[in-house]
């Protein structure tokens, strides 16, 4: 995803159904899995990137989210927090 700082972002042009179904994809569906049940891979929406971007959180900020239906925004403002902290 060009738009996502450092270029720590990335998708896949295949839907998860097919990912899942798909003999030819299955080592990376695999792979995708046990990175994500590690903690090495996030997978979230785009959209839901958005505003943890928009908002421009620094680690020194403190931010809570009262308003999400999910948890992966407050999972997108810690990542940026690693992003900055860590100067990728």
């Amino acid at each position: 995803m060009p738009w996502y700082p450092n270029q720590a972002a990335w998708s896949m042009p295949v839907n998860k159904r097919v990912l899942r179904r798909s003999p030819e994809l299955r080592k990376i569906q695999n792979w995708l899995v046990a990175c994500t049940n590690v903690g090495d891979v996030w997978r979230q929406e785009a959209v839901s990137m958005i505003p943890a971007l928009l908002l421009g959180a620094r680690p020194e900020h403190l931010v809570s989210n009262f308003l999400s239906a999910n948890h992966a925004w407050p999972l997108a403002v810690f990542c940026s927090f690693l992003l900055v902290s860590s100067g990728v």
